[in-house]
């Protein structure tokens, strides 16, 4: 069943959180689950890999047991049971507004199977193979050597579509599409919980609903794509990252540095986001070894393998098949008319609503309270993210594909939630 591939996910991702929070203070449960079902999904995957490395054929129970034979961890952690608040007028119309948002979204990617182009011939595709060879077929010979498709990609998302195959005992899309708008109910608990530490109930749900109403995140909510799932993975990174530099808790350092880590498991994009990372806690505590080391220490334990895999394997980065580190200077180009182009795509014809407007008020009129408080720490991931889109555009053989008027707006989708929390937290 659907409902036991959500459950083991959840299930492995509460006990992995209350490792990594050991004995810390109550969470709310609405966060702890979010937190799980992103931590969980990528144990899940990783798992899977682990086994495929083995040749271990993929089985339901040798992929759930574990979980579920760990699940006293999960006694360890305290939890802040919900209860009904009294909610005014307006919180409660904004309360109804996100329930059907997300009735939307999931009633959107449900009611059909996957429909996405680079999907159905890329992710899709490989979690149909895995799921049909039960494992990753790794002998070069294989007519579906590494799933076919793009075999360079981080294998994440065909490996959790495959482990809900696994659960169901057949390959059934629709049903599927659960996760999309799982991580994307996930993106919004974590988005609101990051406000609501420090804003009131009202203006939380007011820019959670403004979140979860931007047209082009609800539309790949409810698509197959990667885009804003490394998003929601880069955005969970940076709340708890802006949380460990108020708090300076260890503990939250560490949920930073694993969620930051999954990113790349998701996208090659994900190396970046997780290196801004590193790079605004080493500004942030002055460049501290103790830090340092911490922050690094789930990204070599969890991507190291995959690295050292498409190494073995001549697997090369993003989307050209040539392309590799190594070879980075016969792939230069100088093409400084992307700029333009990018930023009337991504700011002008994307459909973010008035959201950069918005965020152009907010930097004029309070960018001094900005950049005097640790709000100021979110400002430069987002703005770092997108340096490292335009650099990438600018000064390789990707430039070619700004010009088509759809990669801009995929990449937007990976930083935005930031540009929306710095204006939640400023105002």
């Amino acid at each position: 069943m659907i409902f036991f591939a959500v459950l083991i996910v959840l299930l492995a991702g509460y006990e992995l959180l209350a490792l990594i929070e050991w004995k810390k203070g109550e969470r709310p449960l609405l966060e702890r689950l979010a937190l799980s079902y992103l931590i969980g999904a990528g144990a899940i995957t990783l798992l899977m890999f682990a086994l495929a490395l083995l040749k271990i054929k993929f089985n339901i129970w040798l992929i759930g047991l574990p979980w579920l034979a760990l699940s006293p961890l999960c006694c360890t952690s305290k939890v802040k049971l919900p209860r009904l608040p009294k909610l005014s007028v307006g919180e409660g119309f904004l309360t109804g507004a996100l329930g059907l948002k997300l009735f939307y979204v999931f009633y959107e990617a449900l009611i059909k199977p996957v429909t996405g182009w680079d999907a159905l011939w890329n992710f899709s595709f490989r979690a149909k193979v895995f799921f049909f060879e039960r494992g990753i077929p790794l002998d070069r010979s294989h007519p579906y050597f590494l799933g076919g498709g793009m075999r360079q990609y981080p294998p994440h998302l065909p490996l959790l579509e495959a482990w809900t195959y696994i659960s169901q005992g057949a390959w059934n899309d629709a049903a599927m599409k659960i996760i999309f708008p799982l991580y994307f109910l996930a993106l919004l608990i974590v988005f609101y919980y990051c406000l609501r530490r420090e804003k009131s109930r009202r203006q939380s749900l007011f820019f959670t609903f403004l979140l979860s109403s931007l047209p082009l995140l609800t539309y790949h909510a409810a698509m197959e794509y990667a885009d804003f799932i490394v998003g929601g993975y880069f955005l969970a990174a940076v709340v708890y990252l802006y949380q460990f530099i108020k708090e300076n808790d260890y503990r939250i350092l560490m949920l930073s540095a694993v969620l930051a880590a999954l990113g790349p498991w998701v996208k090659d994009e994900g190396q970046i986001f997780f290196f801004i990372c590193l790079l605004v806690l080493m500004v942030a505590r002055r460049f501290n070894w103790k830090y340092l080391l911490t922050y690094l220490s789930p990204y070599v334990i969890l991507i190291g393998p995959w690295i050292m895999f498409k190494n073995v394997f001549k697997l090369s980065l993003g989307n050209e098949p040539g392309f590799s580190l190594a070879r980075f200077g016969s792939f230069f180009n100088f093409h400084p008319e992307t700029v333009s182009r990018m930023l009337g795509d991504g700011f002008l014809k994307g459909n973010w609503h008035l959201l950069f407007i918005l965020w152009l008020l907010v930097l004029i009129f309070f960018g001094r309270k900005i950049f005097k408080s640790e709000v100021k720490y979110i400002f430069w991931t987002s703005a770092l993210a997108w340096l490292f889109f335009t650099a990438i555009y600018v000064f390789t053989f990707n430039w070619g594909m700004v010009f088509t008027g759809i990669i801009v707006h995929r990449n937007f989708l990976t930083f935005v939630p930031q540009i929306l929390l710095l204006c939640g937290l400023t105002l």
